[in-house]
């Protein structure tokens, strides 16, 4: 993913585009995966994630990154579940603890799915809560990962929450600053 371009773009009076108040939204891929974040995290990209923190790195507590996940057409068929539970302990950390994976299917037809794990970060000893999701909708997957200390963690948790409640997939955008269509 490699060629990341990043714009933010003056919205045009009765754009369609709709967040809570407080909230941005980031839309990758021409529209392919929207959600929402909070106005004044900093937000940067690297070649496979679009990279979202509460204050600039190295002061930063909590990261939240999302990437379009290119997978075959099979994968449809796959269990979110199971490339969850697939991946947890890949990451080379010494899991202290790994909470039970999380699974909902929206109205709209969008499957999410998670796990939370927790670890100690070897550089400055303090315990990370690690959350690795899957969201899956109209054919597309996303990863999304979010990590903060766990000592912090309950003030991070409305974030989360409304990533995954604004998350979704395929929208059918021309005009970044009119937002999606609406067939």
């Amino acid at each position: 993913m490699s060629g990341w371009k990043s714009k933010t773009l003056k919205l045009r009076d009765k754009h369609g585009w709709k967040s809570k108040p407080g909230y941005c939204i980031c839309v990758l891929d021409r529209g392919a995966i929207r959600f929402d974040f909070p106005c004044d995290w900093k937000v940067a990209h690297d070649d496979d994630a679009v990279r979202i923190r509460d204050q600039e790195h190295p002061a930063d507590n909590c990261i939240l990154a999302v990437s379009n996940l290119r997978l075959p057409p099979v994968a449809l068929e796959v269990p979110l579940r199971e490339f969850l539970e697939g991946t947890v302990g890949k990451e080379g950390h010494e899991i202290l603890e790994q909470k039970p994976t999380v699974e909902t299917r929206r109205a709209d037809g969008v499957e999410i799915a998670w796990i939370e794990t927790r670890y100690t970060d070897p550089k400055e000893k303090r315990d990370i809560s690690a959350r690795m999701c899957i969201g899956r909708g109209s054919g597309i997957h996303a990863l999304i990962t979010f990590d903060c200390w766990t000592d912090m963690a309950s003030q991070f948790e409305h974030v989360f929450k409304e990533v995954l409640r604004s998350l979704d997939f395929a929208l059918p955008v021309q005009d970044p600053t009119i937002g999606p269509v609406v067939q």
